[in-house]
């Protein structure tokens, strides 16, 4: 592949499409606010457990459940969106103090990233219990929480001030990152009163949190999220706006892929992996129930990339209907495997809940089967990656303790690799054919 052929990666997404998500987000959170309130209100059912363990899945109050995943999500998502962001200014910036600012959304992604995380694995809720921060003074009034509350305040003061900078000419995306960042901060705070109310209490061991303030706090916190993403969106779609044939408006941005991109990622996935390791020998999952599991978050998140990546070719290879039945396929699956990590439903071991990971394992199985025999293209390393990944979603499903998520973690990063490898196959094949017509249309030309 000559430089004039290099491989391209590329957005083209109309406007329309961006703003019916963002309504989709919004009803989606209501229907989980509503879901809290109905778990939370047990009116249905309260003496049935498996009714309970089903309701529980809509409720943000839980955590491992369809809820958190989805809140987590959420954030990555804004993640995703602000280094979007970047990607449509560093097209556009022509000057050094310009580029330079350009980097602090990469900052902005990576804290976004790391709210995904906290939000699953429950860091900042159990961080009073990690040795460092008892060092700290832990206490109710010590140093720790004072270093950690200032810890808050120094991400918001700087995400306000890159804002301030970056949305002068964008009033709606500046109010929207502004109530953002209040919401965000007014949370810890909503979650302190309540460890206040809770201790405060006649009897600690049968308070039950109001239902307005439960959903006064998780409301706050998933439209803060909805807040940053639709503010970023927004911007996206002013820094690198398009026209399409049909002259409708689209967020369109491309750029070439360096020739080791793929080497890039298979080391990041191995320090990400080396970290979820780090994590579970460190026993920040602490055994309790309102704790999140910080090891599901890599496996969750990497299957929901693999989720993008089966919907971006879905779109990218439009003319081709068989194939785009099977990333479609593909896609699906790697949706439900982020919840079945994210929601922890590997931990179910009875019931019919502890049936889940035996369906996702047969989904997993028909995708692999498809991808390999249907799928045109992909070349035998990209065929290897993609059995790899059924093969190691099967030890997920039949191991326990801190090895599902393990080998689900593998499986996704084998995965998102193999169909990485198949667009480069399938990409590079077309930019060939195309070089091929060229030629020959040229050589007829030249004989007549």
């Amino acid at each position: 592949m000559t430089d004039n052929q290099q491989l391209k990666f590329g957005l083209h997404i109309p406007v329309s499409k961006i703003h019916t998500a963002l309504k989709w987000v919004v009803v989606i959170n209501i229907l989980f606010l509503f879901g809290t309130w109905l778990h939370h209100s047990r009116i249905i059912m309260p003496e049935k457990k498996a009714m309970q363990i089903l309701l529980s899945q809509f409720n943000f109050a839980k955590e491992n459940v369809v809820a958190s995943w989805y809140s987590s999500i959420l954030f990555f998502i804004s993640g995703i969106t602000a280094a979007t962001c970047f990607w449509a200014d560093m097209q556009r910036t022509d000057n050094a103090r310009g580029r330079i600012l350009n980097f602090g959304w990469l900052v902005i992604a990576g804290i976004f990233i790391m709210l995904s995380f906290d939000e699953m694995g429950s860091f900042h809720e159990m961080i009073g219990e990690t040795a460092a921060f008892k060092k700290a003074g832990g206490g109710s009034k010590g140093a720790g929480w004072y270093f950690f509350y200032a810890l808050i305040l120094a991400v918001a003061i700087f995400m306000i001030t890159f804002f301030v900078m970056k949305f002068k000419g964008n009033k709606l995306a500046f109010v929207l990152t502004i109530l953002g960042v209040l919401l965000f901060i007014s949370n810890p705070f909503q979650e302190k009163f309540e460890i206040h109310t809770w201790r405060s209490s006649v009897d600690p061991s049968t308070w039950r949190r109001p239902v307005f303030f439960l959903l006064l706090e998780e409301g706050s916190e998933i439209f803060a999220s909805f807040c940053f993403l639709y503010s970023f969106a927004t911007y996206a779609i002013a820094a690198a706006p398009g026209t399409g044939l049909l002259k409708i408006k689209t967020l369109q941005l491309e750029s070439g892929l360096h020739k080791n991109f793929i080497l890039y990622l298979t080391g990041f996935a191995f320090i990400l992996g080396s970290a979820m390791l780090i994590i579970h020998l460190n026993a920040w999952n602490f055994s309790r129930d309102d704790n999140g599991i910080p090891h599901n978050w890599p496996p969750a998140a990497t299957a929901f990339l693999g989720f993008a990546a089966g919907i971006y070719l879905y779109f990218k290879f439009h003319q081709q209907q068989q194939q785009r039945k099977v990333y479609l396929l593909l896609a699906i699956c790697c949706l439900l495997i982020s919840i079945y990590f994210g929601a922890n439903m590997y931990g179910y071991r009875s019931g019919s809940f502890g049936k889940i990971k035996y369906a996702v394992l047969a989904i997993t199985v028909l995708a692999g089967l498809a991808a390999v025999i249907k799928l045109n293209g992909p070349g035998i390393y990209a065929k290897v990656l993609i059995t790899g990944w059924v093969l190691l979603m099967g030890l997920s499903v039949f191991s326990s303790r801190f090895y599902p998520s393990a080998f689900g973690y593998l499986a996704a990063v084998s995965l998102v690799l193999g169909l990485l490898l198949h667009y480069q196959d399938k990409a590079s094949g077309i930019m060939l054919l195309n070089s091929e017509l060229l030629s020959i249309k040229a050589g007829l030309a030249e004989m007549k």
